[in-house]
């Protein structure tokens, strides 16, 4: 199992592409948040990664405030925190960092948290399903 901590919040995936010549590329912001990734992965130091078998991500996001403090009051009880949105910076720039490819996801997992404000990623190996049989 490969357990990282990040305690920088990634950018929004609005915010992770820009446009220069035509071309859609990753932007200022989406380069330092993988840069540091980088980072934390060399300094994790975590097992190599092999090409040949499927892993699950898990992503645990901690913040203390999730609610909004005047709730009732307030329209929404939960803040605008798009989980959905945040996701795939830190697994574009996990993969890259490891040196894998996100086709070998095959189970993921995402949780917002009350904590101190903190993300905790797992990759473990996994096992998928041969059921082949839908749910009716």
């Amino acid at each position: 199992m490969i357990t990282l901590k990040l305690g920088k919040w990634p950018p929004s995936t609005n915010k992770l592409f820009t446009v220069a010549r035509n071309r859609k590329i990753l932007s200022a912001e989406g380069r330092a948040y993988h840069n540091y990734i980088r980072f934390i992965v060399a300094q994790a130091m975590p097992p190599p990664v092999r090409r040949d078998i499927a892993y699950a991500f898990q992503m645990q996001l901690y913040r203390k405030d999730w609610t909004n403090k005047n709730w009732p009051k307030t329209k929404e009880k939960f803040k605008r925190f798009d989980l959905s949105n945040r996701i795939k910076c830190v697994e574009d720039g996990i993969v890259a960092a490891l040196d894998m490819d996100d086709s070998q996801f095959f189970h993921m997992e995402h949780e917002k948290i009350y904590g101190d404000p903190k993300i905790i990623i797992r990759i473990y190996s996994w096992v998928p399903s041969t059921n082949t049989t839908e749910p009716s």
